[in-house]
């Protein structure tokens, strides 16, 4: 429950700073969404799972570079919100 209730906040943090969020709560392996989103191309992924959840942590890969980075729970959505208009700001 602990999973699902900050994947839900993360997500409605992006939302209300103008962020574009696709939440993946379906019920397939992690391998199967990771997959996914790498076929859709989505250029940032919150990974936010157990183990780093009850370390008050997510996990954020850039698809560009595959770089991962462990973000604080209170920190993510500022991160991730930041990581989105640097590509936006790179890319325009």
């Amino acid at each position: 429950a602990l999973v699902g209730e900050t994947a839900d906040r993360v997500s409605r943090e992006l939302a209300d700073a103008g962020i574009e969020v696709l939440l993946d709560d379906r019920s397939e392996r992690a391998g199967v969404k990771f997959a996914d989103a790498d076929l859709i191309g989505f250029p940032l992924q919150v990974v936010v799972g157990a183990r780093s959840v009850s370390e008050g942590n997510v996990e954020v890969k850039v698809r560009a570079d595959g770089e991962r980075s462990t973000v604080s729970i209170a920190d993510a959505s500022m991160t991730v919100a930041q990581a989105v208009r640097d590509a936006r700001d790179s890319h325009s």
